[in-house]
């Protein structure tokens, strides 16, 4: 499919109605509109309390009780499909704890001429208390570790939406493969949202995922003639205009193609923490995804890379050389790992040279840089040098040499 001169003219045919709609206001919405929730908010509560899962339940089955709840079936399916991962990053807390746990050692060594000494037999006390609390932490996190892997399919959430997402919850979106195919192809040419960014194709599922979600929206809100709520707490997409990591308000194209799909419905986009709100949420819910939003949020700002193998080509005290693999464990604009030289230089390396073999962001603006000022190791970092574009999770291998020759 070509380019499309007049993509403007097809994206916005009613020039009209740019100025002169009038979108519902949430608070308006909020009575009578349609709830349909994204993946990740339906990923959300196995980082909050039971006190909070309870008040999820209760939320979403007054919705239901209504016949405003709807999801589409691909956030089933992506559900699916990303709740062992959610599992699996709760197990790694309970594993870095058991490791923290390992490295902290509470041993102070005999003085027998301090026997009779009242700080000493203090702190001889002290260190066998802590160190039997020491064992009562390390068992209750074995404990913990058990019950987790024994959930399979039992987990509190996923019992939750058992008992709330069935059939009549559930819906298929009705346009072919074919079409959704082209459709995402046309969009992504003209940056069309959602699904159009390049990072986006390099999912599985080359960033079909989102626009089978937001066609299925359209649908419902079609067939029901119905104003919609669509909660997301899509950290990185596209469905915002955004500030950095903050976003500002929702794409005008995504509204306005609701408007002409449903013959004047309203759509609202919001995050999940603003659906807690309007629909009367406990502080304490609202202040565990606060907390869990934000740190999501601003994970990609974080160092997530470190050194996966380290394979030594060249080894003298003038010359060494290798090859790097990086893993970068979640999607960030920048990543930095320090290396060690197998052998130490005599002085700092004068010359340094690099190349990247293997780029899961290929496609992505990345900038490789390096330095050294010792003898005994060196720093790479990675980069994304494109706005609001993070590098993509993967192996990132590079090959280098250092020398004084």
């Amino acid at each position: 499919m070509g380019q499309d001169k007049f993509y403007l003219e097809n994206v916005f045919p009613d020039a009209e109605a740019i100025f002169q709609f009038r979108y519902k206001p949430l608070d308006e919405l909020n009575g009578g509109a349609i709830f349909v929730f994204d993946t990740m908010v339906l990923l959300t509560p196995y980082f909050t309390s039971k006190e909070s899962v309870d008040d999820f339940r209760k939320i979403f089955t007054e919705l239901k009780a209504a016949g405003k709840l709807l999801i589409p079936a691909r956030v089933a399916r992506e559900f699916a499909s990303n709740r062992g991962k959610k599992l699996a990053e709760a197990y790694s807390k309970i594993v870095e704890s058991q490791q923290r746990l390992n490295r902290s050692e509470i041993r102070f060594e005999k003085f027998p001429i301090f026997e009779t000494d009242e700080d000493y037999i203090a702190l001889k006390e002290a260190e066998l208390e802590i160190n039997r609390l020491k064992n009562t932490y390390r068992e209750k996190l074995d404990s913990l570790s058990k019950k987790l892997k024994e959930w399979k399919w039992l987990d509190p959430v996923t019992q939750m939406y058992q008992d709330i997402f069935t059939k009549d919850i559930i819906i298929e979106l009705k346009e072919n493969q074919d079409e959704i195919e082209k459709r995402l192809e046309h969009r992504f040419n003209h940056e069309i949202p959602p699904g159009f960014k390049k990072q986006d194709q390099k999912k599985l599922d080359g960033g079909i995922g989102d626009l089978i979600v937001w066609q299925t929206t359209l649908e419902i809100g079609a067939d029901r003639q119905s104003d919609i709520v669509f909660v997301t707490n899509e950290g990185h997409g596209d469905w915002f205009y955004r500030q950095q990591e903050t976003p500002v308000s929702p794409r005008i194209e995504l509204l306005d193609e609701f408007r002409r799909k449903t013959n004047g419905k309203s759509i609202a986009i919001i995050d999940f923490q603003s659906f807690l709100e309007i629909r009367k949420a406990k502080t304490s819910t609202l202040e565990e995804v606060k907390e869990y939003v934000e740190e999501e949020r601003y994970s990609i700002h974080k160092n997530h890379a470190s050194i996966l193998e380290h394979q030594i080509l060249t080894d003298t005290s003038e010359t060494q050389s290798g090859v790097l693999k990086i893993l970068v464990a979640e999607e960030s604009y920048k990543g930095h790992v320090v290396g060690k030289f197998a052998t130490p230089f005599v002085n700092p390396p004068a010359k340094s040279s690099y190349k990247i073999v293997s780029n899961p962001s290929d496609g992505i603006n990345t900038n490789i840089f390096v330095k050294t000022g010792t003898t005994h190791d060196f720093h790479f970092g990675i980069k994304s040098m494109q706005l609001n574009v993070p590098l993509q999770k993967g192996i990132y291998e590079i090959e280098y040499e250092f020398s004084n020759l």
